[in-house]
């Protein structure tokens, strides 16, 4: 499914739940339950969620960055 909400040139593909849960290689419950705690960006289409590839980009690399951010803080300690 390809869905677009942005200026002509400027499109994304935005993904339903099961895209994005295997775009991130995991289960559909872990992006739901991320949706739930607003961890992950996303869209609400009426009841339908979407969302883009770039936004869950952010959300892995959010994930790398805080887990370094914590072996940091565990060693200085």
């Amino acid at each position: 499914m390809q869905t677009t909400l942005q200026p002509e040139g400027q499109h994304e593909e935005l993904l339903t739940i099961t895209e994005a849960a295997k775009f991130l290689n995991v289960k559909v419950s872990k992006i739901r339950r991320e949706v739930f705690l607003k961890r992950i960006k996303h869209f609400k289409l009426g009841a339908l969620l979407r969302f883009k590839k770039s936004h869950l980009s952010e959300w892995v690399n959010s994930q790398f960055q805080d887990s370094r951010n914590s072996v940091a803080e565990y060693q200085i300690q």
